[in-house]
């Protein structure tokens, strides 16, 4: 009972197939005739393409980087989407088109020709030959296909795709390596151009404070001892001149007693002592003004000066002393104007210290960026080289593509699929038909499906 209870939860063909099939075999032969003759129109009308494939070698740089360092991309999955992405452009797809006119049924449609080559287009990595490519020390092996309904278009075709391959790496490469370089160039003439300004501004600062500068601070320290020393020096002979004046002053005249200015200071007072007590006629009086007037001639004559030495030696010697302590005196002047600034340069001296050591700290590291450019520019040129060379990553053909004999797939393989998707699809409508028009074919299902018990069954006839 429990096996007839579980065959009724189960669809009527799926538990009697072969009562279903002779049931629906009518409509299993029109839905798989139906399938045929679709197949054989789908078959008739496909075109036969043949694929041509050829075989590159993308292999590593020749020259170890320990010796070069290269500077190109080192990405590789970026290097092959770059060449894929030059190799597809339309320009390269349209010198194609235009050599080898493989679709002459688009005419004048270049778009459409152009999408229809891409899409017969492929590039893909030569999977029999992995375990060997991650042997090969960065090398790798593309395979690259076109199909076409002439072997020998689709042939030609793949070998111009090759080519374009080779030199699409060969000029990416060329163009990034010279794009660097252009740049590091660029690089280096910025860093120089700031070293040279850095530089001139050390320059003209250094200029502009001159005597203030830190190098010169000793130099500023000495010359001002010196200058001490040699004003206290000028004092020391200023007063020894003025000790020989005072003393060419006092022994002024060793034939008078006084100068001829305290003689007449002299006779002035007898003069005035003598008119006291005397008239003017009295002879003392008249005698004292004749030696009074003879006394002021003298002096108007010039043989005494104002220090009244008459001797003319010892006013000349008086007169040198005088100018040589009046030309110390200016000297003196100089050096404490000297002194003063010299002064003032020192103080100034430790903040210039701190500005000059950041202007030179600065450009200190200007000069360690354009050194670090100039080495980036020589490795830059030398890679660039390099890639001139042909002893970078080069990309170069293995073997050729070769006019395919046979089809890319057969018609044959095309009407045996669609045969068997003829048969499926007749057994599908046979099932579809069940489920819409199902069948009693046990006891439990009559049950089911009336609600009344069974009391007997009549076997099956043959």
């Amino acid at each position: 009972m429990e096996a007839e209870d579980q065959a009724v939860a189960l669809p009527v063909f799926l538990r009697d197939p072969i009562g279903a099939l002779k049931r629906r075999w009518k409509w299993i032969l029109r839905a798989a005739v139906v399938g045929v003759v679709a197949t054989g129109i789908y078959v008739a009308t496909i075109p036969i393409t043949y694929l041509a494939q050829t075989t590159v070698l993308v292999s590593s740089q020749q020259i170890p980087e320990r010796f070069v360092t290269s500077t190109v991309t080192e990405d590789a999955l970026d290097r092959i989407n770059a060449l894929v992405g030059e190799l597809l452009s339309r320009g390269r797809l349209l010198s194609i088109i235009e050599k080898h006119d493989p679709y002459p049924e688009f005419g004048d449609d270049v778009n459409a020709a152009v999408a229809m080559m891409k899409s017969n287009v492929a590039l893909t990595p030569d999977d029999g030959m992995e375990r060997g490519r991650r042997a090969m020390s960065g090398s790798m092996i593309f395979n690259i296909t076109y199909r076409h309904s002439d072997p020998q278009i689709a042939a030609d075709v793949t070998n111009d795709l090759a080519s374009l391959f080779v030199a699409a790496s060969s000029r990416l490469r060329g163009q990034q390596a010279r794009i660097t370089t252009e740049f590091m160039r660029t690089e280096l003439a910025r860093s120089e151009r700031e070293l040279r300004e850095a530089e001139r501004e050390i320059s003209d600062f250094k200029a502009q404070h001159r005597g203030e500068l830190p190098g010169e601070l000793n130099a500023n320290l000495a010359k001002l001892d010196r200058l001490a020393s040699e004003r206290e020096n000028l004092f020391s002979q200023i007063r020894s001149a003025e000790a020989r004046i005072s003393t060419i002053l006092q022994t002024a005249d060793a034939t008078s007693v006084t100068s001829p200015y305290a003689r007449l200071q002299a006779l002035q007072a007898k003069l005035a002592a003598e008119t006291a007590v005397n008239t003017d006629e009295h002879p003392n009086v008249l005698a004292t003004r004749r030696q009074i007037a003879a006394l002021e001639a003298e002096i108007r004559s010039g043989d005494t000066d104002d220090d009244g030495i008459s001797d003319p030696v010892r006013r000349i010697a008086v007169a040198s002393e005088r100018q040589v302590v009046a030309e110390m005196k200016r000297r003196i002047e100089k050096i404490e104007s000297e002194i003063a600034d010299l002064d003032e340069r020192v103080a100034r001296t430790p903040q210039r210290q701190e500005e000059l050591t950041g202007m030179e700290a600065s450009a200190l590291v200007i000069r360690e960026n354009y050194t670090s450019s100039l080495r980036k520019v020589q490795a830059a040129e030398l890679a660039e080289s390099l890639e001139v060379a042909q002893q970078g990553e080069r990309v170069q053909v293995i073997d050729r593509a070769l006019p395919p004999t046979e089809p890319e797939l057969r018609r044959v393989k095309y009407l045996l699929a669609g045969l068997a998707a003829s048969l499926m699809f007749g057994l599908g409508v046979a099932a579809m038909l069940e489920l819409i028009d199902p069948v009693i074919v046990s006891r439990a299902q009559v049950e089911q499906e009336f609600g009344l018990p069974v009391l007997g069954g009549v076997p099956e006839i043959g």
